[in-house]
């Protein structure tokens, strides 16, 4: 009687569920399911799209165009934005967890951002989506999800060949990348901001401050965020949306240099400047310089003592790095070399570079430092830096033209009897 009585149920549970589905669609689901996949294949087949690719869960690299044109036989030709193209690549649509667009075989164009080598055996930038979930379509736009990654793909339509397309947006790129970006604003508010970072240059880093209430009392509370953007052939479009806006696209304005919101509400502005602190390493010789400078130098010499436990731990004094510190991070600040290897006792949000002026300034206005006990020495010639900034900027001759290609004197606007000069790296 018991198992009558739970087949009974079970037989009702699917006549409900059943019920309930005509009732909340029109058409059954296997139905639906053909025409969910009919639909991406007829809109991936009708256009052509440029493939948005934001390799690694973290997006950490930026975004890479690649250009796609697929044919109705299941052939598709891609382009990336470095030139490496696949014809006849072959790929389906197929109904697995919704219609996913999934390549069949190997193609350069897409598969070069994700190849091993001795130095990085998982990948050139590790994880990278090749099978791409179809999700909505809206306007000119595919939002589709990676399955690797879970990474949201758009696929945006062009109507451009991609030779027209890279050419766009390689003008795009060497434009904003000969200037420098020196302030942002949101719904007219300055934020602070640093542009060009990540691992590939390609994340714009930002502070938004709000004010909250804690224990009855009013209290400011700084959020952090990083967004990944990818060149596009009339500016940049970033990963997410703005935060607090509903901006995921900025197009370049030439004449005014700026990067600008459709409805205005965002804006980065642009510079052009011969100094760029954040792309280029610069170096501060020994012995150089105002008097003050020359005497902070040498105390920081005179002050450090290798600990006789740490015998490697050889301080290099002829010279301080400023700028770009790491090519391969992007990060910025001020580093000291040792005869073991480099250590970067400083490390700011960013260079503040204004018009004929240079602000070093450290995170939440104080220099972060990664030792409080060995590197004292470089911490007090750092304090020296940062507390007679802000600087005028201006350009002199390299002090050793066989190394340094462009040579740039700071003069503190605090102090004018502290300047020095630094020498750009060839």
């Amino acid at each position: 009687m018991k198992k009558i009585v739970i087949m009974a149920f079970a037989l009702f549970a699917v006549m409900a569920c059943s019920e309930d589905d005509s009732r909340i669609f029109d058409k059954p689901a296997n139905e639906r399911i053909f025409e969910n996949k009919k639909e991406f294949f007829n809109k991936l087949t009708n256009d052509n799209w440029i493939i948005e690719l934001f390799p690694g869960a973290t997006e950490d690299y930026g975004g890479f165009a690649i250009f796609a044109d697929f044919s109705e036989d299941y052939k598709a030709s891609l382009v990336n934005e470095e030139g490496q193209k696949a014809e006849g690549t072959a790929y389906d649509v197929v109904s697995r967890d919704g219609s996913l667009l999934t390549f069949g075989e190997y193609n350069e164009a897409m598969h070069a951002y994700s190849q091993p080598d001795i130095n990085n055996p998982e990948g050139k930038y590790k994880t990278v989506d090749y099978e791409f979930i179809y999700v909505k379509s809206v306007g000119d736009i595919l939002y589709t999800k990676g399955v690797k990654t879970s990474n949201s793909i758009r696929f945006v339509k062009t109507t451009l060949s991609p030779d027209e397309y890279f050419k766009k947006q390689a003008e795009v790129k060497n434009f904003i990348k000969e200037r420098v970006a020196y302030e942002f604003f949101v719904d007219g508010k300055a934020l602070d901001f640093q542009f060009g970072a990540g691992k590939l240059g390609k994340i714009l880093s930002y502070v938004v401050t709000s004010v909250v209430e804690k224990e009855g009392k009013k209290e400011e509370e700084k959020e952090f965020f990083k967004d990944a953007f990818v060149y596009t052939d009339r500016g940049i479009r970033f990963y997410k949306n703005i935060e607090g806006t509903k901006v995921f696209e900025l197009i370049l304005d030439k004449e005014n240099n700026v990067l600008k919101s459709e409805d205005g509400k965002v804006e980065l502005k642009l510079f052009a400047s011969p100094f760029n602190f954040t792309t280029k390493m610069w170096g501060l010789l020994r012995g150089t310089g105002s008097d003050k400078v020359k005497a902070a130098y040498e105390k920081m010499v005179s002050t450090f003592v290798t600990p006789s436990d740490l015998e490697w731990l050889t301080f290099i004094k002829d010279f301080v790095v400023f700028g770009m510190v790491d090519s391969e991070t992007k990060d910025v600040g001020i580093l000291y070399y040792f005869n073991q290897g480099k250590f970067q006792i400083f490390k700011n949000s960013s260079y503040k570079q204004l018009p004929n002026e240079l602000n070093i300034v450290g995170e939440d206005g104080e220099s972060k430092f990664y030792s409080n006990e060995l590197f004292v020495a470089q911490q007090a010639f750092t304090n020296f830096i940062l507390a007679n900034s802000p600087y005028s900027v201006e350009e002199v001759a390299p002090l050793m033209p066989d190394y340094f290609d462009q040579g740039v004197k700071l003069t503190s606007k605090k102090d004018p009897s502290v300047w020095f000069i630094l020498n750009r790296n060839k």
